[in-house]
């Protein structure tokens, strides 16, 4: 398993493990209230508190952040690492039993309706949670990926191929974010050099790349005109 898929499963088992012990602490209190809605149950890491592993997912955090400063793409920090409802959750046990019970114990909650639990607590921490995962799923996927060596730059399939374009334009539509359109050029040279991005040179300013490497919304904006 190479560096950064390990880096990838270990934030994707630590994440679990925090959304796991959240839900069940959501699950009592939608349990205590009698509200007929609870969240999928899964199996409770052993030994493990909710504070540990809020612990233990920052750290990951912090090795994934580490490991997309250097060759992948930014985190997203538009996506929150947990929800309540549908808000962001800081990684904080404090914090986060204080907005259970503002939720749980607080005047509006007696004045919820019947589909309330429902549709603002369950529904939107369930989608979040398939989403994430999703996306975790596309991260392992990349890092398994056969680092590209120089033989293999010139073979990227033709439907795959994108048209011409500068380090700067391919960073924006590959989704590096930087201060500047030219350090983020230089983030995408960086992971190219080390294999995680394919590429074959054409000129000194003009590079073909996969389309793989581009989010799919983009592909219309990247793809060569055969």
């Amino acid at each position: 398993m190479s560096d950064e898929l390990l880096i990838i499963t270990q934030f994707g088992k630590a994440w679990e493990a925090a959304r796991a012990l959240l839900w069940a602490r959501v699950n009592e209190r939608l349990l205590a209230r009698q509200t007929g809605a609870s969240l999928p149950s899964s199996r409770l890491p052993r030994g493990l508190t909710l504070d540990a592993s809020l612990g233990r997912l920052r750290a990951a955090i912090a090795n994934l952040t580490s490991l997309f400063n250097q060759h992948l793409v930014d985190l997203p920090s538009h996506s929150p690492w947990l929800l309540l409802c549908r808000s962001p959750l800081p990684l904080n046990t404090n914090t986060i039993e204080y907005e259970l019970e503002q939720l749980f114990d607080g005047p509006a909650a007696d004045h919820a309706d019947a589909g309330f639990w429902e549709r603002e607590v369950v529904k939107p921490m369930k989608e979040h949670a398939d989403k994430f995962r999703d996306w975790v799923k596309e991260l392992k996927k990349k890092a398994a990926r056969p680092k590209p060596t120089r033989a293999l730059r010139k073979k990227i399939p033709p439907s795959k191929r994108t048209r011409p374009m500068s380090l700067k334009e391919a960073a924006r539509l590959m989704g590096y974010m930087a201060a500047g359109s030219k350090k983020a050029a230089e983030r995408l040279r960086r992971a190219m050099d080390v294999g995680a991005v394919a590429f074959e040179q054409q000129t000194r300013k003009a590079f073909v790349f996969s389309r793989d490497d581009f989010p799919k919304e983009n592909w219309p904006k990247i793809l060569s005109k055969r």
